[in-house]
């Protein structure tokens, strides 16, 4: 896409289609969460395999963090949290994309300081990392000041707050299919079933 085609002066060119769908609001949520999902999984192939294989290092510490409360009263969550920063320090690959894992793995172990119970750190960590790309490359970068067709912010957001919920979905799918390759760059787009209808999609057509 040339940059005179681009309806968006800051979102990247693969997020251009997405972003001109949401701003003519003909396409329901589901819809338009697996139009995001498309160009998302071409961001995560592009970061590459070293983002994912750091944040399973961090799994690993984080799956030593102990169950008992009187026992994480104790325990050094400072200490790991520099931990990260070391591995990060030590990894190879997208600096993008470490920051990323950095950056999610900061926030859920301070969840977990809280309460936060997780069954899987590295999965978790999966959906987080991956959940962070969707936000850098285009969540964050959708607010103008005069949006494409004349498109309302307000509507906007509305509607992109209504995609939340599938492109959760989109995002916990793509992260279980990565838990079980070892290679990135096989990353698929999830598979729809084009017969089953969103929550939100009829009812709140948009």
């Amino acid at each position: 896409m040339p940059d005179s085609d681009k309806v968006h002066s800051k979102l990247p060119r693969r997020y251009q289609k997405v972003y001109q769908q949401i701003c003519e609001g003909h396409l329901g949520y589901s819809d338009l969460a697996a139009e995001v999902g498309r160009p998302l999984v071409k961001d995560i192939r592009d970061y590459g395999n070293e983002p994912i294989k750091l944040l399973c290092l961090i799994a690993k510490h984080f799956d030593q963090i102990p169950p008992e409360p009187l026992l994480r009263l104790v325990f050094d969550w400072n200490s790991l949290s520099q931990r990260v920063d070391v591995l990060s320090r030590q990894s190879k690959g997208n600096k993008r994309g470490r920051d990323l894992v950095v950056r999610c793995a900061k926030q859920l172990l301070r969840e977990i300081e809280h309460d936060l119970v997780i069954d899987d750190a590295c999965l978790a960590l999966r959906e987080r990392y991956f959940e962070s790309v969707y936000k850098a490359r285009f969540l964050e970068l959708i607010p103008l000041a005069q949006h494409y067709d004349g498109a309302n912010e307000a509507d906007i957001q509305n509607r992109l707050e209504g995609m939340q919920p599938y492109v959760e979905n989109e995002i916990s799918a793509m992260a279980l299919q990565s838990a079980r390759m070892s290679d990135v760059a096989r990353l698929r787009h999830p598979p729809r079933n084009k017969k089953s209808i969103g929550l939100h999609d009829d009812l709140l057509r948009m």
